[in-house]
C-alpha cells in the first residue's frame, strides 16, 4: 500500500481539463492547498487567474533566484518558443496536501528545478480527453489563439506518460465533481 502522498501533482495536455479538476478540489481546502502557478507568457483571454500569474522573463529568474519558486519547468512551444512555469514556494502542512496542476513538460523536463523526492512523494494524476473535445475547450477557453500554436498545443496527448503516473482520468467520461472523488478516494490513507 502507497504511504499518503504530500502532494497531487496533475498534468495534462491544453484542454484536457486540469483546471477544471484542480478547481474542484478547491472545494476541499482542509485537505488540499494550492501554489500560484507563474507563467512567463502575456495573458490571454480567458486564462485562469485563480491558478496563473503572468510574468516577464525577468521577473520569473528574480522568483526562482530568491527561492520564491519551489518548483520550475520549460515548455518548449515550436522550435524557438519556450515557456517557463513555476509554483510559489509554499510551507508543506501535515493536514493538507499540495496540489500542483502541470502540462506535460514537467515531467519530460529534464532540466525542472524540483524539490527532493517530489515525484516519489507525489500522487501523480494524468487527465485526458478526446482530441476534438480537447480542441473545442482550447479554442472556448483561447478563441485568440494562433491556429500554429494551438496545433502545437493539441498534438501533445501526454499518453507516452501513463508509465510514470499513479492514476488516469479521462474528464470527458466522467463529470468534474465524480473525477474529484476519484482523486480524494485514491490519496485518503
Amino acid at each position: 500500500m502507497m504511504k499518503r502522498p504530500t502532494s497531487i501533482i496533475v498534468v495534462g495536455s491544453s484542454g484536457n481539463g486540469k483546471t477544471t479538476l484542480v478547481n474542484g478540489l478547491r472545494a476541499y481546502e482542509d485537505t488540499f492547498i494550492f501554489p500560484k502557478r507563474y507563467i512567463t507568457r502575456p495573458q490571454r483571454k480567458g486564462d485562469d487567474l485563480i491558478e496563473n500569474e503572468h510574468v516577464d522573463p525577468a521577473r520569473f529568474d528574480e522568483l526562482l533566484d530568491a527561492g520564491h519558486l519551489a518548483v520550475a519547468w520549460t515548455r518548449p512551444l515550436g522550435k524557438t518558443r519556450r515557456e517557463r512555469y513555476g509554483f510559489e514556494t509554499i510551507q508543506p502542512e501535515e493536514s493538507r496536501m499540495v496540489v500542483y496542476s502541470a502540462n506535460n513538460a514537467l515531467l519530460r523536463d529534464e532540466t525542472a528545478v524540483v524539490p527532493a523526492n517530489l515525484f516519489g512523494d507525489s500522487f501523480i494524476v494524468l487527465v485526458k480527453a478526446p482530441d476534438r473535445v480537447r480542441q473545442e475547450r482550447v479554442f472556448g477557453r483561447s478563441p485568440d489563439l494562433r491556429q500554429e500554436e494551438m496545433d502545437i498545443r493539441l498534438q501533445d496527448n501526454g499518453l507516452d506518460l501513463v508509465p510514470r503516473v499513479d492514476m488516469v482520468i479521462d474528464t470527458h467520461a466522467f463529470n468534474p465533481q465524480r473525477a474529484v472523488d476519484l482523486v480524494r478516494k485514491a490519496v485518503s490513507a
